[in-house]
C-alpha cells in the first residue's frame, strides 16, 4: 500500500502523515511518498516527517521524498493532493487585489478565487494524467486543493472518468463547532448536507437520532454567533486587538475561530435570520454578505 502526498512541502504534511501513520494497521500502509515541485520546502518538511515516522512513532513505514513524477506515482494506490499553485505569494495577491477595488478578497471566492482556480485547474488535470499513467489502475486521488468548488467542476468537465474525490474540511469543521456549542459528542452525530463543497447548507443535524437543529438555532439566536461559550469568553479581547497580536492567544481554539473568522461565524447568525430552516456553510458569507465583508476587511493584510 503506497500513499503519495502531492504538495509534500506543505506545512500541513507532517500532520497528515502522522494521521496516516497512527492508522498504519487499518490502512495497511507500507510506504508514504512526498512529491513536490519545490525541492527546498519539501526537503525541510521531509526531515520532520522522517523524524515523526521513525523516531517519534518508531514505525517501519518507508518514506520516499522526490520531485520526480514516476518515482512519486508508480504503483501508488492513493494520491492526496494539496497543491497551492503560486504559493502564498499569489494567495496574498488574490486577497489584496480585489479588496483594493471594493470586492471580496478571499482565496476561494470571488475575483481571487477565480484567479486561483484558473491557476489550479490545469495543474490538477496534469496530476490526474500523471497518476493515470503511473499509479495502480484502481487508484484514487483525494484532492484537497482549493478553490474546492471550481477545481471540482474543472475536473468533472475535463476528466470525467478520473478516479478523483474533491473534498473540503469546512463542513466537518462546522460540525466540530456545533458539537462544542451544544456540548455533544461528534461520534454520535449524523447530518444531511447538500451543495458543492464550500457552497452548501445543512438541512438536518441529529444527535443519537434526535434532531438538534432547532436547539442549535436557539443557541445561535441567543448568542448572535455560532461559537461555543468557551471561545466567546476570549473573543472580546481578541477582537479589540490587532490581528498580528492575537496569533498565539487561546491555543485551545481551533484554527477556524481566530482573527477574521469572528465575522465568518457571526455571519451564520445573520444568514440564518433570513434562512431559518437551514444552517449555512460559512463560505456563503462571501456570496450573501459581500458588502459587509469588504467593509470589515483590511486591504493591507491577508488572512
Amino acid at each position: 500500500m503506497i500513499i503519495t502526498l502531492c504538495g509534500g512541502g506543505s506545512t500541513f504534511t507532517p500532520g497528515i502523515v502522522k494521521s496516516i501513520a497512527l492508522r498504519k494497521d487499518e490502512l495497511e500502509v507500507d510506504e508514504i511518498r512526498l512529491y513536490d515541485i519545490n525541492e527546498e520546502r519539501q526537503r525541510k518538511v521531509g526531515v520532520l516527517v522522517d523524524w515523526i515516522l521513525h523516531e517519534d512513532l518508531g514505525l517501519d513505514i518507508k518514506l520516499t521524498v522526490t520531485t520526480d513524477k514516476a518515482t512519486a506515482f508508480t504503483d501508488a494506490s492513493f494520491v492526496f493532493a494539496q497543491m497551492r499553485v503560486g504559493g502564498y505569494a499569489m494567495r496574498e495577491q488574490d486577497e489584496k487585489i480585489p479588496l483594493r477595488h471594493g470586492c471580496v478578497g478571499q482565496e476561494t471566492c470571488g475575483c481571487g478565487g477565480l484567479a486561483y482556480g484558473m491557476r489550479t485547474i490545469f495543474p490538477m488535470v496534469e496530476l490526474i494524467d500523471d497518476v493515470e499513467k503511473y499509479a495502480k489502475k484502481d487508484y484514487w486521488i483525494l484532492n484537497y486543493s482549493n478553490p474546492a468548488a471550481i477545481v471540482s467542476e474543472g475536473c468533472r468537465v475535463l476528466r470525467p472518468n478520473a478516479r478523483i474525490i474533491n473534498i473540503c474540511d469546512m463542513p466537518i469543521a462546522i460540525i466540530d463547532v456545533v458539537c462544542a456549542a451544544l456540548d455533544i459528542d461528534k461520534k454520535d452525530v449524523e447530518y444531511d448536507y447538500f451543495g458543492l463543497n464550500h457552497f452548501g447548507w445543512f438541512t438536518s443535524i441529529r444527535h443519537k437520532g434526535e434532531e438538534v437543529l432547532p436547539q442549535l438555532r436557539e443557541y445561535i439566536k441567543e448568542h448572535q454567533i455560532l461559537l461555543p461559550d468557551s471561545y466567546l469568553k476570549g473573543m472580546g479581547s481578541l477582537m479589540a486587538k490587532k490581528p498580528e497580536e492575537t496569533a498565539d492567544e487561546h491555543p485551545e481554539q481551533n484554527r477556524h475561530t481566530k482573527g477574521s473568522w469572528y465575522y465568518v461565524w457571526k455571519g451564520e447568525y445573520e444568514i440564518m435570520e433570513c434562512f431559518p430552516e437551514y444552517l449555512p456553510n460559512t463560505y456563503l458569507n462571501y456570496y450573501l454578505q459581500q458588502k459587509e465583508f469588504v467593509e470589515h476587511s483590511n486591504p493591507e493584510r491577508t488572512r
